[in-house]
């Protein structure tokens, strides 16, 4: 608890500014850092009226930045609410010397280790572009086609095991105890616009390559992370999910946590703006009972626009263009 008081002090600081009694943006910084307080209401999130707020300043364009929300609650609730607004959800750890209950820099490094703890904390991002994959639009080489049928992949059979095995691949960096223990409880929640899940790579009945990400709606797979154990194997279950995908009617996938061979599949970066409007709209079209607010449903403008679009001229949207599809109503 202690440490958890001494990071909130230290991101409500007189450098930050109050948006919402709960809700702080720390100005000193270049990037839009956000706070929320661990007592925050969930119902008081708003995130059209928190960009709204930040637009108002000369040196925020949502373009150029990301916007990154810090928080020490690990709250189911909480959590699914940035989800479902579009956030992805990662996760960092702060070093705390405790006798002074400040944060540590990496000058600090004469201090009595006895009194250095961590606290492991949530980074909540909206990316300002995201590099998505237009699935009936992927460019796989044929010499990965050919070795496909030596592989088998399993959907949602192995989800602890591939969160275990990207930390442990990859280092904790961003998937600390707490984070994987989180991903693993939402796996088991049910939420209306939003369900994790896993792929699970094959061969001769050993695991041999996974990943794990978010699925919105039925259209839209948000990849988090992934990890191999043979050459070849990443890509090959990358192309095997991509095919399940495609066959269970999804449009597109969300390559953010992937490196630069995602550009070679064909990713297309698109940016957060264009990104909320397709978000929102799969978010809608998907579930079918949207919320609605004083009996005028949450869905204005330029999501109105798309959704009709998407809805009556079976299009997607790609790089702000509209795209025909194969989707249906």
């Amino acid at each position: 608890m202690l440490n958890t008081d001494i990071f909130e002090k230290y991101m409500t600081s007189e450098d930050s500014e109050k948006i919402t009694d709960n809700i702080y943006w720390n100005k000193n910084c270049k990037k839009p850092y956000l706070f929320l307080k661990s007592c925050i209401n969930i119902e008081e999130f708003d995130l059209e009226f928190i960009l709204d707020y930040l637009s108002n300043y000369e040196t925020f364009n949502i373009n150029y930045f990301d916007l990154t929300i810090f928080s020490v609650s690990f709250d189911t609730l909480l959590i699914s609410k940035l989800i479902e607004n579009g956030f992805v959800i990662l996760s960092g750890k702060c070093m705390f010397d405790t006798y002074n209950q400040k944060i540590l820099g990496q000058d600090n490094i004469n201090i009595n280790k006895e009194n250095i703890a961590a606290q492991e904390f949530i980074a909540a991002k909206l990316y300002k572009k995201y590099p998505m994959i237009l699935l009936n639009d992927l460019h796989i080489p044929k010499s990965v086609f050919r070795k496909l049928h030596k592989y088998e992949l399993r959907v949602d059979t192995d989800f602890d095991i591939i969160v275990d095995k990207c930390s442990k691949t990859h280092g904790e960096d961003w998937l600390f105890e707490n984070m994987r223990n989180l991903f693993k409880k939402l796996y088991r929640e049910s939420n209306p616009y939003f369900r994790f899940t896993s792929f699970a790579l094959y061969r001769d009945n050993e695991l041999k390559a996974g990943e794990f990400g978010c699925v919105i709606g039925n259209m839209l797979y948000i990849s988090y992370s992934g990890y191999y154990e043979e050459s070849g194997a990443g890509t090959i279950q990358l192309t095997k999910m991509f095919q399940f995908l495609e066959e269970s009617n999804f449009i597109y996938c969300n390559l953010f946590g992937c490196n630069d061979y995602k550009y070679k599949l064909g990713a297309t970066d698109i940016y957060l703006k264009q990104y909320l409007c397709l978000f929102n709209a799969i978010k809608a079209i998907s579930v079918k009972n949207a919320p609605y607010h004083g009996g005028q449903s949450i869905i204005t403008g330029i999501e109105t626009a798309v959704l009709q679009r998407m809805t009556h001229n079976n299009a997607v949207i790609v790089n702000g263009e509209i795209y025909h599809s194969k989707l249906t109503d």
